[in-house]
């Protein structure tokens, strides 16, 4: 299949898919229309953002003078900050318990060692001093091959270590129920929050604007396969 063959079957499929335009406007009419929109469509968006950061600073302040005045909610937020910060903690003792497994620390050494060969290829292919360029190319390509599959055989020796290790797996299972510790506190604020009329309605206005936003990024997307279409058009009649 030609280059020029394939151009032309993506020029069909996207013209297929494209909207209706103004039948007695040129292409030219037709770009300058749809830029314009489309830059139109980015500046309402950037209003909406920042609409939106002014709208989760102020709920932000509202939440936080809420707790503060409630007794319960500002009891949560200690126990809350405290269970963040004890998963945190267990989070990194799992991952330098894993870490300090023998397989895991051969499989580190591995990776080091084709990293370092890698380096030296790739110095190679810029100093342009291999003997042969395509010898050098298949070298790389193997190393490349040979650091995928030993990511791939990391991440299930640690998998397995998480679970099969006694002391890993009971920090797992400690972890987890942090977690669902953090989030049931989380939701609990959130629920007590929304509670209070004025916070209710910031989340109302917050989400609708989060909806405006969605329904501008799904516009500006129209707009630019409509774009996209009128140039694979051009396409065509070359």
């Amino acid at each position: 299949m030609t280059m020029r063959f394939t151009l032309i079957l993506m020029a069909m499929s996207m013209i297929w898919g494209m909207p209706m335009t103004h039948a007695s406007e040129s292409d030219a009419e037709q770009l300058a229309r749809l830029r314009q929109e489309l830059e139109q469509i980015q500046a309402h968006q950037l209003e909406i953002r920042e609409k939106l950061a002014e709208q989760s600073k102020a709920l932000w302040e509202n939440q936080r003078d809420l707790e503060s005045a409630d007794i319960e909610s500002a009891t949560i937020r200690e126990q809350l900050i405290e269970s963040e910060d004890d998963l945190k903690k267990k989070r990194q003792d799992l991952k330098a318990l894993i870490q300090s497994d023998p397989a895991i620390s051969a499989l580190e050494q591995q990776r080091r060692d084709l990293q370092h060969t890698m380096s030296t290829l790739r110095q190679h292919e810029a100093d342009g001093t291999a003997a042969s360029s395509e010898q050098l190319r298949d070298e790389i390509q193997r190393i490349t091959e040979q650091l995928r599959a030993l990511e791939k055989k990391r991440w299930r020796v640690e998998h397995d270590l998480e679970y099969e290790d006694p002391a890993a797996a009971e920090l797992r299972r400690d972890i987890k129920r942090t977690e669902k510790l953090v989030l049931d506190m989380r939701r609990h604020l959130k629920i007590r929050a929304g509670l209070d009329p004025e916070i209710s309605a910031e989340e109302k206005e917050r989400g609708a604007s989060f909806r405006d936003l969605k329904k501008l990024k799904a516009e500006e997307t129209a707009i630019r396969k409509e774009i996209a279409a009128i140039r694979a058009r051009a396409i065509l009649e070359e």
